[in-house]
């Protein structure tokens, strides 16, 4: 059976899908321990259950410090298991490591309502540990194959596309956990069927999926020379590779990607990934758990997808038509993204009027959509067979100061109920990317790194490489 591209969508597009699905089901089975926590305090229980739910009850005891503290446990190992990860996807078969990871994600998912009625909150922390472990992992193995999968005038859309996972899983999750946690089924049903999501598409990916077009049995000869002409730079093969220790440390473009994650890492945890916005509008502006829900999970998704979709488009239509240079477009984009969500931060600490600070919340979800498409690309462009390892190496750096949030956090925002004392917060988050943009626009040159080249790993011939990437680029304009 073999799939051919119909109004220019191929199995290209199937695979960048299975990917999204991959990180919006990782998001479920990561981010369900927290939020179940979260609204099993908050919800009472009505007349569907018709028991006395162990798990409601052993988490109705924790406070809101609790609750960080275990959102925060998995930063702990994160930044180890990141970096171990992007060596590994340089190693092994990506197709069988990325099957692996959402396996284990199924199965800490079933297991953890036993322990959790036996062990308590230790269960808890415990899987939350787990759970960071398995999400350092995630990233740079999609990455890896998306790279092989996108060709270059695609990359906006397919990181806009995979942006997107992480905001639909918060948001099926949390409307899972309100309407599971009331029914008969109870509060741990909720884990059994994130499990069974994670089956499912284990599953999927075991039928459909493929790391690289050549080992794909359904696609297209003609598609398969498509992407393979407008990934001239990447290899086509990519197991056992050799990493270039030295030509990475060497690079500027690396260092950059490093700062990058120092500066915006933990800002964009604690507006957007964090409960900590939550808190702020629950404590601050008096808002319930249900419209807290609504404004932050529902209606960012509704507010994000059309945006960064617009934009994406926008961005590879014009590096497809080569009207821009795409360093150019980068760097622009960035400065739009950061500046722009710094100004958003500033006026949500500015602001007393609950709507104008979710209107501004909004518009600062807007300000991210340029970010996905800036600096977010920086390892598709600078080394694309490597774009896992820089992923890993800068985002594990990244994350050292978001193991620290929750006490820097507790430090100045003694009490959360008084707003004064979060302005100085989102004051901190704004020069965060004030100080990134400067850094990305002054330094980031966006050129192809040399250690990018690994010709012994490559079965096409080098010589007719430029002139597949040129007739590559007339193609997929002309579809």
């Amino acid at each position: 059976m073999v799939c051919k591209q119909q109004w220019g969508t191929g199995v290209r597009h199937i695979q960048i899908l299975l990917l999204f699905l991959c990180l919006t089901t990782g998001t479920i089975l990561s981010s369900s321990h927290v939020i179940a926590v979260q609204l099993a305090r908050e919800t009472e229980a009505d007349s569907s259950t018709y028991f006395e739910d162990t798990f409601k009850v052993e988490m109705e005891k924790k406070t809101l410090d609790d609750i960080i503290s275990l959102e925060f446990m998995s930063f702990y190992v994160f930044f180890i298991s990141r970096f171990l990860s992007g060596i590994i996807c340089c190693k092994v078969n990506n197709k069988v490591y990325l099957m692996l990871i959402m396996l284990l994600y199924s199965i800490q998912s079933y297991s953890l309502p036993s322990f959790a009625e036996t062990s308590g909150w230790s269960s808890m922390i415990s899987m939350r540990i787990l759970v960071g472990i398995l999400d350092g992992l995630l990233m740079p193995v999609i990455l890896q194959i998306a790279t092989r999968w996108r060709p270059f005038p695609e990359y906006s859309r397919c990181i806009a596309t995979l942006s997107l996972g992480p905001f639909c899983g918060k948001l099926i999750v949390t409307a899972l956990i309100s309407f599971i946690g009331r029914s008969i089924g109870g509060w741990s049903s909720v884990f059994y069927i994130s499990g069974n999501l994670g089956i499912l598409w284990v599953v999927a990916w075991f039928t459909f999926g493929a790391d690289e077009p050549r080992s794909c049995f359904y696609v297209s000869t003609e598609e398969e020379l498509l992407i393979s002409r407008l990934t001239t730079e990447v290899s086509t093969l990519y197991w056992d590779t050799p990493i270039p220790w030295k030509g990475l440390f060497k690079s500027k473009s690396m260092y950059v990607a490093i700062a990058m994650e120092l500066m915006t890492a933990w800002t964009t945890v604690f507006i957007t990934e964090s409960s900590y916005m939550s808190i702020y509008m629950k404590e601050v502006q008096g808002y319930s758990e249900d419209n807290v829900g609504i404004a932050f999970n529902y209606m960012s998704m509704i507010v994000l997808t059309p945006i960064l979709c617009a934009i994406s488009m926008l961005c590879d239509w014009i590096i497809g038509k080569e009207m821009y240079p795409v360093i150019h477009q980068r760097k622009t984009c960035s400065s739009i993204g950061l500046w722009g969500s710094a100004i958003c931060i500033v006026f949500i600490g500015y602001a007393e009027n609950s709507r104008f600070i979710l209107f501004t919340y909004y518009l600062y979800l807007a300000m991210q959509s340029f970010v996905f498409v800036s600096y977010s690309l920086l390892p598709f462009d600078v080394a694309p067979n490597f774009s896992g390892l820089i992923n890993a190496i800068s985002t594990s750096v990244g994350s050292i100061p978001i193991m620290f949030l929750p006490s820097f956090v507790k430090l100045i925002v003694i009490q959360y109920n008084q707003d004064v004392l979060w302005n100085y917060m989102f004051y901190l988050a704004s020069l965060s990317y004030f100080s990134a943009n400067f850094i990305y626009t002054i330094l980031y040159e966006g050129k192809l790194e040399e250690f990018n080249n690994i010709k012994h790993k490559d079965v096409r011939s080098h010589s007719s490489k430029s002139t597949y990437h040129e007739e590559g680029i007339k193609w997929i304009i002309s579809e």
